[in-house]
């Protein structure tokens, strides 16, 4: 019985110390390439381990200007917009579908990162669904649109 015990120990100490690998961390981008409507592609934020914080990984600090909590009422929707300024977006509760160009439908739900660039055409459509109201963080970015952090690559062209 001894050796059994003493092979579970070690089988759960390697998997210890081989440990998962973390997901990564995945933002949705909303961009502008013309005067139509917005685009989309993904990037991964890049994470370093956090000399404050054992144990944690971090990002680069962004500059921002604030941090404001917009609420959409659940099947309420914003036809065709643009962000006021660039910003990254963070879903907190319920769901919400974007419109962007071709028709194409994104799906955001909580924990979902948006970071939204498309501050020129005509942008897209956000649409509050399912059985609760739509609750999102806005975090407005210094940088300019044409500026992009170390991190954060341009959208393709």
């Amino acid at each position: 019985m001894r050796p059994i015990v003493t092979w579970l120990i070690l089988v759960a100490f390697a998997g210890c110390l081989l440990g998962q690998q973390p997901e990564p961390v995945t933002v949705m981008r909303l961009y502008s390439v013309s005067d139509g409507p917005a685009l989309a592609d993904t990037f991964e934020l890049k994470l370093t381990p956090s000399a404050a914080y054992a144990f944690a990984e971090q990002s680069e600090a962004f500059k921002a200007s604030g941090i404001q909590f917009l609420r959409l009422p659940r099947g309420k929707v914003q036809d065709w917009h643009n962000p006021a300024h660039r910003q990254y977006i963070l879903v907190l509760k319920g769901k919400c579908e974007v419109e962007i160009a071709g028709g194409k439908k994104l799906l955001m739900t909580p924990g979902q990162i948006v970071l939204l660039e498309d501050v020129t055409g005509k942008g897209h459509i956000t649409r509050s669904i399912g059985s609760e109201d739509l609750l999102m963080a806005a975090v407005p970015l210094i940088l300019p649109v044409t500026e992009h952090s170390p991190s954060v690559p341009p959208p393709p062209r």
